[in-house]
């Protein structure tokens, strides 16, 4: 299962901030293997869990309903 967890790029790609708008959040490093910062696709702007393990947004689009942490 997928969890939201509040950072995306949406508004500028490669600028990685916190949907709260308190702070930007890149330099992220903690990518699941595969998933590092390289020229990510349309799909890829949402930072998620899966397994317990980070990674950079989910297969197909942000618009995906999941459930979200919450600070």
């Amino acid at each position: 299962e997928s969890i939201w967890l509040g950072g995306n790029d949406l508004s500028n790609p490669g600028l990685w901030v916190w949907a709260s708008g308190a702070q930007r959040m890149y330099p992220f490093v903690n990518w699941h293997t595969g998933n590092e910062l390289k020229g990510q696709q349309d799909s890829e702007h949402c930072l998620s869990t899966l397994e317990g393990k980070t990674r950079s947004g989910v297969p197909g689009t942000a618009r995906n309903k999941e459930n979200y942490l919450r600070k």
